[in-house]
């Protein structure tokens, strides 16, 4: 979601900040964490510590610049006045309902086609669109997005241009046109891996685990993982899938070479070892199209939208069944082979339940 902060300005900040209370969410500052609903509903932000702490007159000076503010010396106090031109880049969302999801996930787009009635002083006005905007719902779309046809369902109107008028709520926010356009990411960019944030305590130790080239260090993670299991959300922060139904993987999960056949084996373990209702368990029940290429069968647990699976192997594997892998109601398609002189030898499809298969 953090895509709406590359259109959010001092005209529509405040229902920015509104829409994302309604979702349990915040905008703060990345570093410094303070929330920017202090600054733009108060109209001020005032923060009492001595100078001698390690909240520094240094520190006062860069918060002010970052956050386009002026600072106000107050002995061991400072005030903070103003909006002022917020540097967005300084800013990040978060909060309890935080979906973790794709640039657009967790937003709901109208694009409006009303045309202005009137032109500025450079000339008409642009009544059309600048981008087709098939294109634009496709690439929300691919955003995680979703696009809606009635005004009163979106959280996010796109206008033309700044002169039309838009019956909105105080809690929707209204861009224009130029503003969406340089929101969205590529493709390419949504393939390379959304970035996460560095691993600590717990989380740290068990991802060393996971990304060992060692099966049974991968194991001996997913069993750790399996007696905390709110740390699974943690661990797949950026992980997303898209409109195929294929998962595009984290930066963390997108490596090259024979490193990827290990490491999916700890990406799928953690996927079914979700609980149905975390953000995990959903990104799972989305998945319709695997393409793996393992070194060992990883499991494959509640994939219930799971239709089509290719499994592959670079190195010689050998594997008496398919029991890791529980009921895929769905699955229409399966497909097993070595790769570049690999040898993957299933001896018998008797314990894999795939009603759907043909």
């Amino acid at each position: 979601m953090n895509a709406l902060l590359k259109f959010v300005t001092s005209n529509n900040v405040h229902s920015a900040i509104k829409l994302l209370k309604r979702k349990k969410l915040m905008m703060v500052h990345k570093k410094h964490k303070f929330p920017l609903i202090d600054v733009v509903d108060k109209g001020y932000m005032f923060i009492s510590k001595p100078f001698y702490s390690s909240f520094s007159l240094v520190y006062y000076d860069k918060f002010a610049k970052a956050w386009g503010i002026t600072p106000y010396r107050k002995t061991t106090k400072m005030v903070f006045e103003g909006l002022g031109a917020i540097q967005w880049d300084s800013c990040e969302i978060e909060g309890s309902g935080d979906p973790k999801g794709q640039p657009y996930t967790g937003l709901k787009i109208h694009f409006c086609s009303t045309k202005a009635p009137k032109i500025n002083m450079y000339g008409e006005m642009s009544n059309t669109w600048k981008k087709p905007l098939a294109e634009m719902k496709k690439e929300v779309n691919e955003c995680g997005g979703e696009v809606v046809d009635a005004i009163a369902d979106a959280d996010v109107i796109v206008i033309l241009n700044d002169s039309v008028d838009v019956d909105a709520t105080d809690n929707q926010v209204v861009t224009d046109q130029d503003l969406f356009i340089s929101s969205l990411p590529s493709i390419d960019e949504l393939k390379k891996g959304l970035p996460t944030k560095k691993f600590t305590g717990d989380s740290a130790a068990v991802w060393k685990l996971l990304i060992e080239r060692d099966i049974s260090s991968i194991q001996q993670g997913l069993a750790l993982v399996s007696a905390m299991p709110d740390m699974i959300d943690t661990l797949l922060d950026g992980c997303t899938v898209d409109a195929e139904g294929k998962i595009i993987r984290s930066r963390k999960f997108t490596v090259s070479g024979p490193a990827t056949s290990y490491l999916d084996i700890a990406l799928f373990g953690l996927l079914s070892a979700a609980d149905p209702d975390s953000v995990a368990g959903k990104l799972r029940q989305s998945i319709k199209i695997l393409d793996l290429n393992i070194s060992a069968l990883p499991t494959l647990n509640g994939f219930d939208a799971l239709e089509s699976l290719a499994i592959q192997s670079e190195s010689s594997f050998k594997a008496d069944d398919l029991s890791v892998f529980s009921t895929l109601p769905k699955l229409k398609t399966l497909n097993l082979k070595g790769a570049w002189g690999g040898n993957l030898q299933i001896t018998s499809l008797n314990c894999l339940d795939a009603p759907a298969l043909g």
